[in-house]
């Protein structure tokens, strides 16, 4: 390349092993040969034809300015002059008639002395291509610097969805720890939750494990067959608890129900159902329920009712007077003897 050439200067025709031909047909960049009194080219290389559109027939013969190449006649002036002066042109800048338009090129040139004759080695690249890859490469760093820079705020904001989401597991650990301290404790009850589809096919998606002691049967049994619950109550209650069912489902208020449910030990239980109703998108209601055993309050309230009955009874079937005195006047002790006998007949 001219850079070798550059360094070489006082090398003549093939002196000192250099193969100038090699050199010439070898570069990548455009190079061309001219007569150095006349700047008639001699020879220009294939990158010439190129890079700067102009065949060998076109530019052997001609000169350069001829050419139309120079943009600037004056930036061609000087580089003669330097070449002359010095037997080179330092690589420099210029601006080439390329394609009918100006173009940024770099240039370069050396005497050389071929077959006797003294030459000028010309040699072009196109700084057009380095400036758009060297500001395609500023804007690709331009790029890393932004998606570093979008990373970097990126990774803090992850950082602080991690540390809320952290927060948020604490919060529903210890929420769900609550829970199931209260379900643990609830021995009497048990939370529900149940999916009734619009063709009225019933699912658990939820209950507490009080279930066990409630009806005798696992969560994992209740939510795999809801049947096991529901077919334990009492025949006779199944139509009045459908029916408040329907009623619930129908105008989308709390479920309320008090039934006879079939007891672990044999016979029968009371318990009382309350649940609230949502709908699901798919038509299905949702319910979150609770179910208390109230067989206790219910035999007190059967047992005050037999109580009462015998009491009318008692009061209907007696041949003897039955009365009820009442007292409405206040007696002060300080009356005569015939004065308090008065006051309380």
């Amino acid at each position: 390349m001219t850079h070798d050439v550059h360094h070489r200067s006082s090398a003549k025709g093939n002196s000192g092993g250099i193969d100038y031909r090699v050199v010439f047909n070898a570069t990548r960049n455009a190079m061309v040969l001219a007569v150095l009194d006349s700047g008639q080219i001699v020879a220009v290389n294939e990158a010439w034809v190129r890079d700067l559109s102009l065949t060998r027939e076109q530019a052997v013969g001609q000169t350069m300015l001829g050419l139309g190449l120079w943009a600037d006649r004056a930036e061609c002036d000087k580089a003669l002059l330097e070449l002359k002066s010095h037997g080179w042109v330092k690589e420099s800048e210029a601006n080439l008639i390329v394609g009918g338009k100006a173009q940024s090129y770099g240039i370069a040139a050396q005497v050389l002395e071929i077959d006797g004759e003294r030459v000028a080695l010309w040699e072009f690249w196109d700084l057009s291509g380095q400036r758009r890859l060297h500001e395609k490469s500023l804007e690709n760093q331009r790029k890393v610097d932004e998606l570093l820079a979008v990373s970097e705020q990126s990774r803090r904001a992850l950082l602080g969805i991690l540390e809320d989401e952290k927060r948020s597991r604490e919060a529903l650990r210890a929420s769900e720890s609550r829970l199931k301290s209260i379900n643990d404790n609830f021995v009497d009850g048990m939370i529900y939750q149940i999916r009734i589809t619009p063709d009225g096919q019933r699912q658990f998606t939820y209950i507490s494990d009080s279930v066990r002691h409630l009806h005798g049967i696992s969560p994992e049994e209740a939510m795999a067959d809801a049947s096991l619950i529901y077919n334990r109550i009492h025949p006779d209650d199944v139509e009045a608890f459908r029916q408040a069912e329907e009623k619930s489902i129908r105008e989308f208020k709390p479920f309320r129900a008090e039934t006879r449910v079939a007891s672990r030990e044999g016979g029968y239980r009371w318990s009382t159902y309350v649940s609230s109703p949502r709908r699901l998108e798919d038509g299905s209601t949702l319910w979150d329920g609770i179910e208390f055993d109230i067989t206790e309050r219910k035999q007190a309230e059967e047992a005050l009712r037999e109580s009462e009955e015998r009491y009318r009874s008692f009061v209907s079937h007696s041949s003897e007077g039955i009365y009820r005195l009442e007292m409405i006047t206040h007696v002060s002790v300080h009356l005569p003897r015939e004065e308090l006998v008065k006051a309380v007949s």
